[in-house]
């Protein structure tokens, strides 16, 4: 065989290999949700897109796949999406036993096998320093006016089935300023991605405090969608495999070396 012939082989064989590379598409929401994913935008900013993005972009290198990562509302990224199978995969969502009809959760013995998310986060209360609500880790006093928490987070019904007033937004940005303006009596948000926007809002870190103790820890997972999960159940365990050695590897190191600045 000539070194010609032997050319053409190795350019068939690689035409076939492109050919069939997967491409698994992934979607988040648009606001930010750090250190996972960051700023509110329609548009990936790739410069600095988040430990998570970044972690989901490493799958391409590690199982030889091609990663599509879009944004979108929250609620329709789950409600609509992934539970219709337009994408196949959503990230960083907490997990509900509800949600499981919406897609699919790595699981373990017939439950969600925590050892496979992507990253912990837990719910705080935040109040304006001179306010009186507390907290003791199991009922709210002195709340005056309703919480704030941004649509579609898990928290929304933890606080109602406590008989909480909530009053759902579009981030949690807007619903610390609402909280310094008075519109609303505490927020219930992500402590990392709380704790990032006051400290880049200074105006709002002189006025508003974290209550302890957390609200809820949370387990933040790689979904996918039942249809994706159905056609490539193989891949599927892959990825969450991959995930789960990511979170004790390449998501805490992005954190500490790119993300805390």
């Amino acid at each position: 065989m000539n070194k010609i012939m032997v050319l053409l082989l190795i350019l068939i064989a690689s035409s076939a290999f492109a050919a069939e590379t997967k491409e698994v598409r992934f979607m988040c929401d648009n606001k930010e949700h750090y250190p996972s994913y960051l700023e509110d935008s329609d548009i990936m900013d790739w410069r600095k897109p988040g430990a998570g993005v970044e972690c989901l972009k490493m799958l391409e290198s590690k199982l030889g796949i091609k990663v599509k990562i879009e944004r979108a509302p929250w609620k329709r990224v789950l409600d609509a999406e992934l539970k219709n199978g337009a994408i196949d995969g959503a990230f960083s969502v907490s997990y509900r036993k509800e949600r499981e009809v919406l897609g699919a959760y790595p699981m373990k013995d017939g439950k969600v096998d925590k050892s496979r998310c992507l990253h912990t986060d837990a719910y705080y209360f935040y109040k304006l320093k001179k306010s009186d609500f507390s907290w003791n880790g199991k009922t709210v006093s002195n709340l005056k006016g309703v919480v704030g928490t941004p649509t579609g987070y898990s928290v929304v019904e933890d606080l109602r089935k406590q008989g909480i007033t909530v009053e759902e937004s579009n981030s949690s940005l807007t619903d610390l300023k609402k909280l310094a303006a008075g519109k609303v009596g505490a927020v219930a948000a992500l402590e990392l991605t709380a704790d990032m926007l006051l400290k880049k809002h200074p105006e709002l870190n002189k006025v508003i405090v974290k209550v302890t103790p957390p609200i809820a820890s949370r387990e933040y997972y790689v979904m996918l969608s039942n249809q994706f999960v159905n056609s490539n159940p193989a891949l599927a365990e892959k990825i969450w495999n991959a995930i789960g050695e990511m979170r004790i590897k390449e998501f805490p190191k992005l954190v500490k070396e790119k993300y805390l600045h």
